[in-house]
């Protein structure tokens, strides 16, 4: 299989700026980096969770701006 995979990478693109990928490729690079850097979250999810926080009586992770 691996052979299939580097002869779709082999493709040369037609948008040079967007490289040939595989499916779940992209969905591996964002767990990877979110497991890094943390998951960013929209606002109103952040509020809706520090309302669980005091709720349950648990510690969230601090948000970073």
């Amino acid at each position: 299989m691996d052979h299939v995979a580097a002869q779709c990478r082999d493709n040369t693109p037609i948008d040079p700026a967007k490289p040939v990928r595989l499916p779940g490729e992209g969905g591996l690079k964002r767990r990877n980096a979110q497991s890094k850097n943390g998951v960013r979250l929209h606002p109103s999810i952040a509020r809706s969770l520090q309302d669980a926080q005091q709720r349950h009586g648990l510690r969230l992770a601090q948000a970073l701006v």
